[in-house]
């Protein structure tokens, strides 16, 4: 398909290109948010990204502040949009000479990991911390959730907590990182329920 990449350039909101094998122009494509502001753009538009090479189709989940999951045709043209019911994230203000952060106080989630899984679908994990933990300066994940979607209409088919954090797959075959208290790599095979 050619190589889709999440980077922005400064004050352009877009969030994803794409660079196709034939060395036509990239496509740009996927904005999440529109500021004046580049550094609320950057903010906005750290996203994880996963394909399926077979269906043309790229997913997209922001790192932070919004809880969703998108699938684009390699073209740049929507799928679907799926929205994370009960995300927490900071109140960001956008302002003409800067933003402004009010911490929450519930924690926060964030985009953890997106990966397409052949034999599955589209696994989608979200981290969440506590303010406490963030306020005493912890960064370790207290609790992931893990979201598998229909990677063609982006409908929940499962989801809970419970599983490890997912860092690549190939067919059935996924890499899975856990601590215990250091990090460890496994790969295990994964079949549907």
């Amino acid at each position: 398909m050619g190589l889709f990449v999440n980077g922005l350039q400064p004050g352009d909101p877009r969030t994803v290109r794409f660079f196709r094998s034939d060395s036509a122009p990239p496509a740009a494509f996927a904005p999440l948010y529109n500021s004046p502001n580049p550094a609320v753009n950057d903010q906005f538009g750290e996203v994880r990204l996963a394909c399926d090479s077979q269906a043309g189709a790229v997913f997209l989940m922001p790192n932070g502040s919004i809880g969703e999951v998108r699938a684009y045709r390699q073209d740049g043209s929507p799928l679907w949009r799926t929205i994370v019911t009960d995300f927490q994230a900071n109140t960001i203000l956008d302002r003409p000479q800067g933003y402004e952060v009010t911490l929450n106080a519930a924690g926060v989630n964030s985009g953890l990991s997106l990966t397409f899984v052949a034999s599955i679908g589209l696994v989608a994990q979200i981290a969440y911390r506590s303010a406490a933990a963030l306020k005493a300066g912890d960064t370790s994940i207290a609790t992931i959730y893990t979201l598998i979607l229909d990677p063609k209409t982006g409908q929940l088919r499962d989801g809970g907590q419970g599983v490890p954090r997912i860092a690549a797959a190939q067919g059935s075959l996924v890499m899975i990182i856990q601590d215990d208290p250091a990090p460890r790599v496994e790969v295990r095979r994964v079949a549907p329920r």
